[in-house]
């Protein structure tokens, strides 16, 4: 969608780490995995933008600590002047998106701009 209307594309990932704070021994390590992985992630989405197209001065990436249904609509979409945001949802079961919340769900509430939702039909 980004290539085709000449966008710029932020690939945006934000590391959920509400259980460090209590395993304050492993702490660095703990943050230091999320960080790796949270990079490697953005890394593989940033190469298969390229593959389809997607020009290097028009792609962004974005990595950050916090709640995502927090930091993404607000810090990101602020950050970066965001017209449009495209999450995936999980497809949990309604019991599990009361005890969890949606995080889908929580970026589409908190947004300025338009949210698409891509479901996970199994």
């Amino acid at each position: 969608m980004a290539k085709d209307s000449g966008a710029t594309l932020v690939i945006a990932h934000a590391m959920h780490t509400p259980m460090v704070s209590t395993a304050d021994q492993y702490r660095e390590h703990i943050l230091e995995t999320f960080r790796e992985n949270g990079e490697k992630l953005i890394e593989e989405y940033s190469r298969m933008a390229k593959e389809e197209g997607m020009e290097e001065d028009k792609l962004k990436l974005s990595l950050q600590a916090g709640s995502p249904k927090l930091i993404l609509p607000k810090d990101t979409a602020h950050k970066y002047n965001v017209d449009l945001i495209i999450v995936g949802a999980s497809g949990l079961s309604s019991t599990e998106r009361f005890f969890l919340g949606s995080v889908s769900e929580g970026i589409a509430r908190r947004a300025a701009c338009d949210v698409l939702i891509i479901r996970n039909h199994q």
